[in-house]
């Protein structure tokens, strides 16, 4: 996939989270390992606004390769990620408000999410990290990886 078609594609996901309510105003973002580092939602960008062109190239530790635009406040921690997990290609991070106040309370430590529709809908784990440094959650979603594997569909 070239640069152009990523940036699209890229555009086109930011779309669809306002839409399935998993994101209010400019809280949120989605980003994608680019062969130059990574491509982020620029902050303050609404949705509806945004371009492919907006879109701001980082490199792994966070810093833009570009200056037209100012990436997301969450750029940091997408690169640690991206650092620390070569396998992630991609990174979506919501406020959706159900999922936020799920979140804040201590039930968020039975996640992964093992209920019958959500195992019916989602084709990996699904992994909350704690609110915290980006290590925390490296951290996190190593250990529940390792513990809780989806099973396998009859």
């Amino acid at each position: 996939m070239t640069e152009a078609e990523l940036r699209t594609q890229l555009v086109a996901l930011h779309l669809e989270l306002p839409k399935a309510g998993l994101v209010t105003w400019t809280s949120g973002n989605i980003s994608a390992r680019a062969s130059a580092g990574m491509l982020i939602k620029p902050s303050g960008v609404t949705f509806p606004d945004l371009t492919p062109d907006q879109l701001v190239q980082c490199d792994l530790d966070g810093n833009p390769l570009e200056t037209h635009l100012k990436p997301s406040s969450d750029t940091a921690t997408h690169a640690y990620i991206y650092r620390h997990l070569p396998e992630v290609g991609g990174i979506v991070h919501t406020h959706s408000p159900y999922a936020t106040a799920w979140a804040a309370t201590e039930a968020a430590s039975i996640s992964p999410i093992r209920k019958t529709a959500a195992e019916n809908t989602v084709t990996s784990n699904v992994i909350v990290t704690a609110i915290g440094a980006p290590s925390v959650a490296i951290a996190r979603i190593r250990a529940q990886s390792a513990r809780h594997q989806r099973p396998k569909m009859a």
